[in-house]
């Protein structure tokens, strides 16, 4: 509002001095010529002074308009930009969406051996999940998604960028795309393109940091895992021949535990780092959501 008010004072002043400078520079400039002596040099000078007045004037109020002309096109322009960005961002969500659903549709083109390795850090910044497959296509392999580990209890996205995501295969030269399909809270699912295409059982590894994974274990000595083998389509289809679950626990907790609803679980065992280690197994493996309770303690004071 104050800087309308002030732009609407300024247009009639910058007008009135335009005007008076001209006619000063006028008029100084006749009487300049036709008089001699110091008064007539004093009339060129002032004569001269309103000219260059009248000068700056003009150029002010070019500039002036200039600018605003450029403030419009500028306007004009991030307007636009809005707009094109809000449609792309669109296409691009409608487009993740048909990917998402043509892959969930499709039956398992692969069996596949799973060994999955969860490290529980001492901090949310340790922990880690290392997924080691075998897979063997049936016949062909050119895509495929897989859903990641992500906590579930945090109303947050995790996205894959933040997720540290590393993978490579273990006895062949494989180039493999990683798109993320899927970045909702507790759910974060890509699409792996491996090019060329795979007709040949492989073996491949993939690494990733879902931080803050098992910070309720850390704070309340308990939580729990769940990892899915059925089918996105709703088939239970059978696609793992082998599953196996590696714990990792760090070396400050005398006392560790896993148990599932399905398979075995051995012994806790010290490594050499210190940490503690239980694998799990299911010998026979089907389509089936598999849960693992958790449980760790640390010693309290005392010493032992």
């Amino acid at each position: 509002m104050l800087r309308a008010s002030v732009r609407l004072i300024g247009r009639p002043v910058q007008r009135t001095v335009a005007f008076t400078s001209f006619v000063l520079a006028a008029v100084s400039g006749y009487y300049g010529l036709e008089s001699s002596g110091s008064s007539g040099t004093w009339l060129r000078v002032i004569g001269a002074m309103a000219a260059l007045v009248l000068t700056g004037s003009l150029l002010e109020a070019t500039t002036i308009d200039r600018i605003r002309k450029l403030r419009r096109e500028i306007t004009g322009l991030r307007t636009q930009m809005d707009h094109e960005r809000e449609e792309h961002e669109r296409q691009m969500a409608t487009y993740t969406r048909s990917i998402a659903r043509i892959a969930d549709r499709e039956k398992f083109l692969y069996n596949e051996e799973v060994h999955l390795t969860v490290e529980i850090g001492r901090d949310a910044a340790e922990d880690r999940i290392t997924e080691r497959r075998t897979t063997t296509p049936r016949p062909f392999l050119s895509h495929r998604t897989l859903g990641l580990i992500v906590p579930t209890g945090q109303n947050k996205v995790h996205k894959v960028h933040d997720l540290d995501l590393t993978w490579n295969c273990v006895d062949r030269a494989v180039n493999m795309d990683v798109l993320p399909i899927v970045e909702v809270s507790g759910k974060t699912k890509i699409l792996l393109i491996f090019y060329p295409g795979l007709g040949e059982t492989f073996e491949w590894i993939l690494s990733y940091r879902p931080k803050g994974l098992w910070d309720p274990l850390r704070e309340n000595g308990s939580d729990y895992l769940a990892w899915d083998g059925r089918a996105p389509h709703g088939v239970n289809e059978r696609y793992i021949s082998r599953f196996s679950v590696s714990f990792i626990f760090p070396e400050e907790h005398f006392r560790v535990g896993v148990l599932g609803n399905r398979g075995v679980g051995s012994d806790p065992e010290r490594l050499p780092t210190g940490q503690w280690k239980i694998d799990w197994t299911d010998p026979h493996p089907t389509a089936f959501r598999y849960t693992w309770d958790i449980v760790t303690s640390r010693p309290t004071g005392g010493g032992g």
